[in-house]
């Protein structure tokens, strides 16, 4: 009696531990983040900004915020952001008109514009979006790796900016805003771009 008691204690044990590995695993798979030099910061949403055609694919800008960055609308657009906190940002080219591709997206120094590639990133950390400050690296390399899961995305970054590592993973939904809704004969945006970061 006494061994079969052991036994089921070790067995139970044992399966808690698996569970409770199981558990961290999934915790660390559904974390939306990004990782600077080891120090890993909280991402909590985002939106793409449609800009329309321009001469070889479409203009969609990704852009991630972390917690107490907030988003303020106008007349079915982003206005701007307010508050201090981190986000990113990555002005992206794809061949679809109104969603990203999924596919790997890489840098592209010259900025043709090209279906597959980003021209310009930006990561802000303790960044004041009323006032300007904080800490601001500029995305010069790497690779994005988009993927959908649903009516959500599903997306890694693998960056450089400004001499550092950038590293994330984000899998949500993204608000959507159409500036490019005018543009479909290809001709450029109406509207002008706002730098977000």
């Amino acid at each position: 009696m006494k061994l079969i008691y052991s036994t089921v204690v070790a067995l139970l044990v044992i399966s808690l531990f698996t569970i409770g590995c199981k558990k961290d695993k999934d915790d660390e798979g559904s974390k939306n983040y990004f990782k600077v030099d080891g120090t890993e910061y909280e991402l909590t949403g985002g939106f793409i900004e449609n800009y329309g055609f321009y001469d070889n694919a479409y203009n969609l800008d990704l852009t991630l915020i972390g917690p107490g960055v907030t988003i303020h609308h106008n007349s079915g657009e982003v206005d701007s952001l307010s508050g201090t906190g981190q986000a990113m940002y990555l002005e992206i080219y794809t061949s679809q008109a109104g969603q990203l591709d999924v596919r790997d997206y890489t840098f592209d120094q010259s900025a043709n514009g090209t279906s597959g590639t980003f021209d310009t990133g930006m990561i802000g950390i303790g960044y004041n979006f009323s006032v300007g400050g904080g800490t601001l690296y500029i995305v010069n390399g790497g690779t994005a790796t988009v993927k959908a899961v649903g009516s959500e995305y599903e997306i890694s970054f693998n960056l450089t900016a400004s001499g550092k590592n950038v590293t994330g993973y984000y899998k949500g939904s993204l608000q959507y805003y159409n500036y490019g809704k005018k543009n479909a004969s290809g001709t450029s945006p109406v509207l002008s771009k706002r730098q977000r970061l």
